[in-house]
């Protein structure tokens, strides 16, 4: 599984693991977690983050605008 986060208004990109998404979360930080597998992926390792977005990728470019931009995107993705 890899994560990515992207502030949404300076454009940086940053890699995530998963411990450090964990931790971002446990002390509350502003994230919004989008879980942007494949449909077969999602279907093999249904696990999600509590919380998170599920928008499949071949729909994110349309459904982007409706993603929160007050806060950090966490993209989920394999």
């Amino acid at each position: 599984m890899k994560i990515f986060g992207r502030r949404v208004k300076s454009g940086d990109v940053i890699s995530l693991s998963a411990r450090e998404l964990k931790q971002r979360l446990d002390r509350g930080e502003k994230l919004a977690v989008v879980d942007v597998r494949q449909q077969a992926d999602f279907e093999e390792h249904p696990s999600a983050i509590p919380g998170a977005i599920r928008v499949p990728p071949t729909v994110l470019p349309e459904r982007y605008g409706e993603l929160p931009s007050d806060r950090l995107l966490v993209f989920v993705c394999t």
